[in-house]
């Protein structure tokens, strides 16, 4: 499955971005971005809920909430989609598209939607700071031990593709 992903900032109109984007295929999602780490957190998550969808092993009912689900790091399903599900507070957020390519038409119209500027992917992680690597270690249990070791993205990934193992 090709898999695109679309980070945008300063979103003002997170709810409407939002069904619009659900409107559009079962196979999209919206993530909040406060508590992704970077692209590779994103991007286990994405594959991982993918994996489950194609193996008929979901723990949630969509391939939307199995998104939301696999990034977090709880196995309470109502808890892990709510800690990365856009509010009314999400200020940056991240669109996942499975399947096709949209067209250029159809990825303005999201953006205008959300009322959001459109930035490189890649640059999810330069939107941290200090309290929210502090709230993503604390999530994600990370102690200061195993940071000694270990990045934290390497931990939160570890954890991510062993939860359902535990």
């Amino acid at each position: 499955m090709n898999v695109t992903f679309k980070l945008l900032l300063n979103v003002k109109s997170p709810m409407e971005g939002k069904r619009y984007v659900e409107d559009l295929s079962n196979l999209s999602v919206c993530v909040s971005a406060s508590h992704l780490l970077d692209i590779y957190h994103l991007q286990t998550g994405v594959h991982k809920a993918i994996y489950n969808y194609q193996s008929s092993l979901m723990k949630t009912k969509s391939l939307a909430n199995e998104v939301l689900y696999q990034l977090s790091p709880t196995s309470k399903i109502n808890i892990g989609v709510s800690q990365y599900e856009v509010n009314e507070s999400s200020t940056y957020v991240v669109i996942v598209l499975i399947g096709d390519k949209l067209e250029s038409s159809v990825e303005d119209e999201i953006k205008q939607r959300f009322g959001a500027d459109e930035v490189d992917i890649n640059r999810l992680s330069s939107f941290l700071d200090e309290s929210k690597i502090s709230i993503i270690t604390k999530l994600f249990k990370v102690s200061e031990e195993e940071l000694k070791i270990s990045s934290l993205s390497s931990a939160v990934m570890m954890r991510i593709a062993v939860k359902d193992f535990i």
